[in-house]
């Protein structure tokens, strides 16, 4: 239920339980991340005495850790981040949780550091090899990412998000080839992230060829009709260059793909709000409040809708 966020009922079954037994530490662990999903902070209290009766628990001292960060609490998360890469030096998730956390925070060298020590224990560990070459790529020390990065991607050819990173780097430095070359790949490792649609275009639009780009988004959005991704991505684009119509054409089929899509729903939202205001600057309400209607059947409670609406 937890994993289902049915928070409330979670608290509902632990709550009663919690007082009779105290020292139990999953319980007090389950109640406690319970509490802190509802913003209450005394789930810290239940987190913090499971913690002590349980000390390996790495996943819940992750957990808050993350509460910790959220409450700008920098050192206390650090603090639960270092015990638990004491505890489980060579858990994945903690390793790059806290490294992660100590470049967020300020802390480079030491999150380089950490990073390069991890990377150069697990030198075929294709995700390590990514973590060593983004956290170095972040600390603008670029040559030493891209080579950790291409390591990763002979290590692991699928590794997606190396390929993406380096696509980004060659984008950059005006590479536009082998930009195209490696949002290629990502996109077949990976076709549902709107990045790498993105940014394939902006290659192509670099080389100033967006025409082609464009006609390559929607050849992918062509070979995957389930994927309302890529014509999600065109229909941003189109807005973007205030081509509302255009844009709502892809839209339409991306929400017919995808109804329930975070970046697809928020793209909608844009882009039947710009039809809106469009057809309301030329005095055709009716038209306006199709455009509004067929974007709240999708988002009934999206704020720039309903404003739309009102005017």
């Amino acid at each position: 239920k937890l994993q289902l966020n049915e928070i409330d009922q979670v608290i509902a079954i632990l709550g009663p339980e919690v007082q009779s037994r105290a020292e139990d530490p999953a319980l007090l662990g389950l109640y406690g991340l319970a509490l802190l999903a509802k913003s209450d902070v005394s789930g810290e209290d239940y987190v913090v005495r499971s913690l002590a009766l349980k000390p390996d628990n790495t996943r819940l001292r992750l957990a808050l850790a993350r509460f910790y960060l959220q409450q700008g609490k920098e050192t206390d998360a650090l603090a639960q981040l270092r015990q638990a890469y004491a505890t489980a030096p060579d858990d994945p998730m903690v390793q790059e949780t806290l490294v992660r956390a100590l470049a967020a925070t300020g802390q480079r060298d030491e999150a380089v550091k950490l990073a390069s020590t991890i990377a150069k224990a697990n030198p075929d560990d294709a995700r390590a090899l990514t973590l060593a070459g983004l956290t170095l790529l972040q600390s603008d020390q670029r040559e030493a990412g891209v080579a950790y990065l291409q390591k990763a991607v002979k290590v692991d050819e699928k590794n997606a998000s190396a390929w993406l990173w380096l696509a980004r780097v060659a984008l950059q430095d005006k590479d536009f080839e082998n930009a195209k070359t490696y949002f290629r790949h990502a996109i077949e490792i990976a076709p549902a992230g709107d990045n790498t649609y993105k940014g394939l275009i902006s290659a192509y639009e670099g080389a100033g060829e967006a025409d082609k780009g464009l006609a390559e988004v929607e050849s992918y959005a062509q070979s995957d009709p389930a994927n309302g991704i890529p014509m999600a991505v065109l229909a941003e684009f189109y807005l973007l260059n205030r081509k509302p119509e255009q844009a709502q054409e892809h839209i339409d089929e991306a929400l017919k793909r995808q109804p329930q899509h975070a970046y697809i729903d928020s793209v909608a939202i844009r882009t039947y709000t710009a039809v809106a205001k469009k057809a309301i600057d030329k005095g055709d309400v009716e038209s306006a409040r199709r455009a509004l209607s067929m974007g709240l059947s999708y988002s009934p409670n999206a704020v720039p809708l309903l404003a739309t609406l009102a005017d």
